[in-house]
């Protein structure tokens, strides 16, 4: 699932920016 592991490491480095668009 690359996808997935995708979407876990931008909602990680969106939510470390302090801008969790990955909601």
């Amino acid at each position: 699932m690359v996808i997935y592991h995708l979407a876990v490491i931008f909602s990680l480095i969106s939510f470390s920016r302090g801008n969790p668009t990955f909601v």
